[in-house]
């Protein structure tokens, strides 16, 4: 039977360790929700780590054989690392779901990738409904054609949100087996490896970067480190082909292969290896930036613009200290010969006046953070100590097992949080169900809406938001515009302002100079009109 106690702790336990995380949060009022989803955490988080006890090495030699070299250590270690990536990208992938049907998620560049992919699939190649342009002239993404038999299967946005999540997940498996090339011994090796785990499902750059719904630079997360295990393995031949397909998820990957060439010359005195990689990273850049996407685009490419090093200093400070360097102690910059490689991509948001882009709070750090962890990585293997078990402190199983549950319940505990915050009600599921019904209807028509829910009609040859208004938009005859109310998640535009939808219309008709007419159908919570 269970005892009375543990029953009480059950009951009273949450309470307090909600009220815990409301202080935390600076709200005073305890929250039995916050309570009840720390103790979830601390399960989960307890039930993973116990994962890595009563492993026989025979077994696993038995069942998988490809890790018959690993000790015993690093068989817990590596049990651990995947289930902890199994059981995030379950939930990375809820919340990404549950954001995306609650009209939370920031939808424009899932939205944007997803109508090219869209467009590609039908035999409109790159082609991007947002904008009206061919997508190699914004960004040079060639990789999304990986997506079209995906979309002939059945067109969903999922798709791409499913697969950033599954690339943010799988890293720090990738990340087990640099561990072990760089750290010779195997213990301290399978320690670094579950540190940079939870570390790496914590550091908030990456989070930022993973909540932005999907970006081609952030899908290739998995190749960067692969290339590294590649190099630091010496295997060329698996080396290349990993650097030439960088080079297609987006333009900024050619500092990966600058990088790379910096820590070949520096690290590994493959000078003239070294060399290689900067030279032809440098060359594509230049390439691509100057001559490839403007020949897309038909003309200036406007990016270029965003130039501006000696503006907002203190902003560029802080974005170093605080969002790069401290969540990791510093690490990456132990080691001065590797952490030459962390400052191509950094160097290139410092470079800009376009603040976004050194706030840590888009996907403008995402190639820049596992360069980070390598470095770190690097750094930790130049402790003398590391090498040497019998001098290494705090080993204790009992002590690690501790200092790896903190970071553990806070990596579990926040994406729940914000998969029970951002789970779609009644209504919006609705919402999303008549959009649906839209994207069924009229799958040509030019339709104007809010951004937000642009990506569930975008399947068609464009799309126009009323978030900027509707002054300067081009309307045409069989055009649709579709309001809908304020509804959670969808913040009021600018017509909301209009004591009705009908005051609302007569402003745009007086700005646009057409006629509308409302169109009926089986919509209860959308207004939809048409221009005649």
């Amino acid at each position: 039977m269970i005892k009375k106690q543990y029953i009480l702790l059950m009951l009273v336990g949450p309470v307090f360790l909600g009220y815990a995380m409301q202080a935390a949060k600076g709200q005073w009022i305890p929250s039995l929700l916050d309570g009840y989803l720390v103790l979830f955490a601390f399960s989960l988080a307890f039930a993973l780590l116990a994962l890595g006890h009563g492993v026989e090495k025979k077994s696993v030699r038995k069942n998988l054989g490809w890790l018959k070299g690993f000790d015993r250590i690093s068989l817990h270690a590596f049990r651990i690392i995947l289930a902890v990536s199994l059981v995030l990208f379950v939930f990375w992938t809820l919340v990404l779901w549950g954001s995306y049907f609650s009209f939370k998620l920031d939808v424009i560049d899932p939205g944007i990738y997803s109508s090219i992919v869209y467009n590609s699939s039908q035999g409109q190649w790159f082609y991007n409904s947002w904008y009206q342009i061919n997508a190699l002239g914004e960004h040079f993404s060639p990789i999304m054609l990986v997506f079209v038999p995906l979309f002939w299967i059945y067109p969903s946005i999922l798709w791409l949100l499913t697969a950033q999540t599954a690339a943010f997940a799988v890293c720090p498996v990738i990340l087990f087996f640099i561990c072990k090339e760089i750290i010779k011994n195997e213990k301290p090796a399978a320690q670094v490896a579950m540190a940079t785990t939870l570390l790496w499902f914590a550091f908030p750059s990456l989070l930022n970067a993973v909540k932005t719904g999907f970006h081609p630079s952030t899908l290739s997360l998995p190749l960067i480190l692969l290339g590294f295990l590649a190099l630091i393995q010496n295997r060329l031949k698996i080396f290349w082909p990993i650097m030439i397909s960088l080079l297609l998820f987006k333009e900024n990957l050619a500092l990966v292969w600058i990088s790379f060439g910096l820590y070949s010359f520096f690290a590994l005195k493959r000078k003239t290896l070294g060399m290689a990689l900067i030279l032809l990273g440098g060359l594509w850049g230049i390439a691509v930036v100057k001559w490839v996407i403007p020949f897309f685009r038909g003309g200036h490419w406007h990016h270029t613009d965003r130039l501006g090093p000696t503006q907002f200093i203190f902003m560029k400070l802080k974005y170093l200290w605080l969002y790069l360097f401290l969540p990791l102690g510093f690490l990456s910059l132990v080691n001065w010969r590797s952490s030459l490689m962390i400052w191509p991509p950094i160097l290139l948001n410092l470079s800009v006046q376009y603040t976004k882009q050194f706030q840590g709070g888009y996907h403008y750090d995402d190639i820049i953070v596992p360069l980070l962890f390598l470095a770190a990585i690097c750094g930790a293997a130049s402790f003398k100590n590391l090498h040497d078990a019998r001098r290494l402190k705090l080993s204790n199983a009992k002590y690690l097992f501790c200092w790896f549950m903190i970071p553990l319940i806070g990596a579990i505990y926040f994406p729940a949080e914000r998969l029970i915050k951002h789970f779609p009600n009644e209504t919006q599921w609705a919402v999303a169900r008549e959009l649906g019904t839209v994207q069924k209807l009229w799958p040509e028509n030019k339709i104007h809406l809010d951004h937000r829910l642009r990506s569930h009609v975008n399947f068609r040859k464009a799309t126009e938001s009323l978030t900027m208004g509707w002054q300067g938009w081009k309307f045409e005859s069989g055009d649709l515009i579709i309001l809908v109310p304020a509804l959670k998640g969808i913040k009021p535009n600018k017509y909301y302002n209009f004591r009705s939808y009908d005051a609302a219309m007569k402003s745009i008709e007086d700005n646009v100079g057409l006629t509308f007419k409302r169109v009926e159908g089986p919509f209860h919570y959308l207004k939809i009109y048409e221009a005649l």
